[in-house]
């Protein structure tokens, strides 16, 4: 004996859903394929949905199932789970082959490739990078938040939390490290003032070794423990690779020396400045300025000056080594020459310079 169709828009009260939109056809990223079969006492569905539904709360599911009946009406409901998400699902006791149902909505481009976390700014990532002997990946198999009284004082808005990591692979460093890391680490709590879940979820650890005991690591910073989707795999090993090459652009502590040449023709100039560095390793920044032309600098590594040198790309070890460690202003004590004139013209040279680098931006608070 045939039954007829059901009418999933029309709940037991008559009311139409919220939405009024679930299974009809419509393309709609909340609309679910819902299996219904019968039990005695109790009704199963099981819910597919384009989200992944991973670590939802049970006791969601069972307020549902223990209210269901085998005899009442298909109804529509809509359950939100916080985080923005919303799912519709059908709860009755019909079988499958009394709905109309149709195929799943896949989600858009845009949500499909939304990032779980926002991606840390450069000058963040190398300065963890560049500080650390060691940079592993790994996936945290244990978390526990730490009390405040047994580990000292943590910063306002805070966690600090015992972790333990399964290694997966060693990015950068030379010291053998274990299979199972131990660490401490401070994590930021969310807006309710909880400690993220982090177990299961992958990370990238900047640290230091402890001599003796290759189980355990200490972090260059409390917050040196990144999810990986907020550095990005591609963008580590890249930063890696130039931290490690001898020809990388050195650590630029200052400015040395700073002078202005005038040209034969009026606007015509070039200024040279030359830069502190730590070691022996010379840097300097070439600035030149041609009649009816814009005035253009570079970037040279090394004793020889080129002055058909480049910018640094923004994003890069080079611009970083200059955006995140020049002063914003150039210092008069740089300012070789006596002549006003030549010295106006170094200062507005180097101004250039700061503008077309561009804002260091940091988000770290540690």
């Amino acid at each position: 004996m045939s039954r007829k169709p059901l009418n999933p828009r029309k709940t037991q009260t008559g009311l139409k859903p919220a939405n009024d939109r679930s299974f009809n056809g419509e393309a709609a990223p909340t609309q679910l394929l819902c299996r219904l079969t019968l039990n005695s006492a109790r009704l199963l569905f099981f819910v597919r949905t384009v989200y992944d539904m991973e670590g939802l709360p049970g006791s969601m599911f069972s307020r549902h199932l223990r209210a269901a009946h085998p005899q009442t009406w298909c109804s529509l409901m809509q359950v939100s789970f916080g985080r923005g998400l919303t799912l519709a699902f059908l709860t009755g006791s019909m079988s499958l082959a009394t709905l109309s149902v149709p195929t799943i909505a896949q989600p858009s481009t845009t949500q499909a490739n939304a990032p779980v976390e926002s991606q840390l700014p450069y000058a963040d990532l190398v300065d963890l990078a560049a500080g650390a002997p060691l940079t592993v990946l790994g996936t945290v198999r244990r978390a526990s938040t730490l009390d405040d009284d047994r580990t000292g004082p943590v910063r306002a808005g805070w966690a600090r939390v015992y972790v333990e990591v399964e290694t997966d692979r060693l990015i950068a460093g030379t010291t053998p490290v274990g299979e199972k890391l131990r660490f401490l680490a401070d994590v930021r709590r969310d807006r309710r003032g909880k400690v993220p879940k982090l177990k299961n979820r992958d990370v990238v650890l900047f640290a230091r070794p402890v001599p003796g005991r290759p189980g355990e690591l200490q972090l260059v910073a409390p917050d040196a423990m990144l999810p990986v989707e907020a550095v990005g795999t591609a963008r580590l090993r890249e930063l890696a690779a130039q931290l490690l090459d001898p020809a990388a652009p050195p650590v630029v502590t200052g400015v040395r020396d700073a002078w202005h040449t005038p040209g034969n023709l009026a606007g015509e100039g070039e200024t040279q400045i030359f830069l502190d560095t730590p070691g022996e390793e010379a840097a300097s920044i070439t600035i030149v300025r041609r009649p009816g032309q814009a005035p253009r600098w570079g970037l040279s590594i090394g004793e020889l000056v080129n002055s058909d040198s480049r910018p640094p790309e923004r994003g890069t070890l080079a611009w970083y080594r200059l955006a995140c460690a020049l002063p914003a202003n150039l210092p008069q004590s740089a300012l070789s020459s006596a002549n006003p004139a030549h010295r106006e013209a170094a200062v507005a040279d180097y101004a250039l310079v700061i503008e077309e680098l561009g804002t260091c931006e940091r988000t770290r608070v540690f």
